[in-house]
C-alpha cells in the first residue's frame, strides 16, 4: 500500500505556544518523514500553511525565513527540508479533509492507496484521528489499519505483513497456508495484524530482560489481552518446527509459543473457531535475531 500525507494548516494547531516545544517535535519528526518517505508513502502541502501561527502566534514564514541562513537553528532546517521536499498540491483544505473522509468508500483494492495528514506535537486533527500521524510510530499504525480492515488477497497481505512488522520475519510458507483459516482468512485480518502488532512492538521488551517463556509468556499474554501459551505436548513439537534460512544453510526452528484467535472479527459473529499464529521469540543466526512466525491461520492438526 501506498499511502499520501498532506501538510494542512490544522497540523500545526495542536503546538504548545513556547517556541522551544514546538522545535523539539520538528526535530523528532525529521527523521521519522525521511523514514516514511524511503517507505514509498508521498508527503504533500498547501502554501496556506506558511500563513498559519506557530508558538507564540508567529507566522511559520516569519519563523522560517527570518534573519541570514546561518543563524537558522537546526529545527528550523529540518522543517524547511520537510517542507520543501513536499509535493504541492492545489487542493483546498476542505477538500483534502474530503478525500480522506470518503476513502473508505471506494474499492480500496482497485489502488491499494491511503490518504491521511501530518500533525505536529501529537495531537490528531479532530474527527480525522485514525488517518492523523505525528511519528513513525503512528505511522505503522495508520498502514496496520489498512491492512486489516482491507488486506485484498493472501499474497498482498503477508507482503504488507512484512513491512510493517519490521521486528517479525514471516516464514514464506504463510502465503500459501494463511487461506485456510478456520472460517475464512478475510474474516481473522484485523485479528492477526493485532496479534503481529502485539508480537513486533511488545514482546521485544520481555525478551530484553531475563526471558523465562512460561513466566513471561504469561505476563505478555495478559499485557496484550490475547491468548498465548506454549504447546504442552511435546509429541507435537516436530508438526510446529519449521525451516528458516541462515548464511549457513537452512535451520529447523521449533516455532511452539502460539497465540489464538477463537473468535472472528465479523459483528455477530459467535462461532468458536480455531486459528493461531505460531511463533518462535528469536534466534541469532536468523534474519538478524528477529521473532520468528512460522504460521498464520487454522490451528496445526497434530
Amino acid at each position: 500500500m501506498k499511502a499520501e500525507f498532506y501538510l494542512l494548516n490544522e497540523s500545526f494547531d495542536s503546538i504548545n505556544p513556547d517556541i522551544s516545544s514546538f522545535e523539539d517535535s520538528i526535530g523528532l519528526l525529521s527523521e521519522d518523514t525521511e523514514n516514511i518517505k524511503s517507505n514509498g508513502d508521498s508527503i504533500l502541502r498547501h502554501n496556506d500553511i506558511y500563513e498559519v501561527n506557530i508558538g507564540n502566534n508567529t507566522p511559520l514564514y516569519k519563523y522560517l525565513f527570518e534573519g541570514d541562513l546561518n543563524s537558522r537553528n537546526s529545527s528550523k532546517k529540518y522543517l524547511m527540508k520537510i517542507i520543501d521536499r513536499a509535493k504541492e498540491t492545489n487542493w483546498s483544505n476542505s477538500d483534502i479533509k474530503d478525500l480522506v473522509k470518503d476513502q473508505e468508500t471506494a474499492d480500496f483494492c482497485n489502488e491499494k492507496k491511503a490518504y491521511g495528514f501530518i500533525s505536529y506535537g501529537g495531537k490528531a486533527i479532530k474527527g480525522l484521528e485514525k488517518y492523523t500521524i505525528s511519528n513513525i510510530k503512528t505511522w505503522f499504525s495508520f498502514h496496520r489499519y489498512f491492512l486489516g480492515k482491507y488486506p485484498c488477497e493472501p499474497y498482498y497481505f503477508i507482503d504488507e505483513c512484512r513491512k510493517n512488522f519490521p521486528y517479525i520475519h514471516i516464514h514464506t510458507r504463510v502465503k500459501m497456508e494463511i487461506d485456510k483459516t478456520d472460517g475464512g482468512w478475510i474474516n481473522f485480518t484485523q485479528s492477526f495484524v493485532k496479534g503481529l502488532s502485539c508480537l513486533n512492538d511488545t514482546l521485544p521488551y520481555y525478551l530484553e530482560k531475563s526471558y523465562v517463556r512460561k513466566r513471561d509468556l504469561l505476563t505478555f499474554s495478559a499485557s496484550v489481552g490475547i491468548d498465548v501459551t506454549p504447546e504442552g505436548n511435546l509429541k507435537h513439537k516436530p508438526n510446529m518446527t519449521f525451516e528458516f534460512s541462515t548464511v549457513n544453510g537452512l535451520k529447523k526452528v521449533c516455532c511452539e509459543p502460539h497465540m489464538k484467535f477463537n473468535q472472528s472479527d465479523k459483528v455477530g459473529d459467535n462461532t468458536y473457531y480455531k486459528n493461531r499464529i505460531y511463533f518462535y521469540e528469536s534466534d541469532p543466526d536468523i534474519e538478524n535475531g528477529k521473532i520468528l512466525v512460522g504460521h498464520i491461520g487454522q490451528h496445526i492438526d497434530f
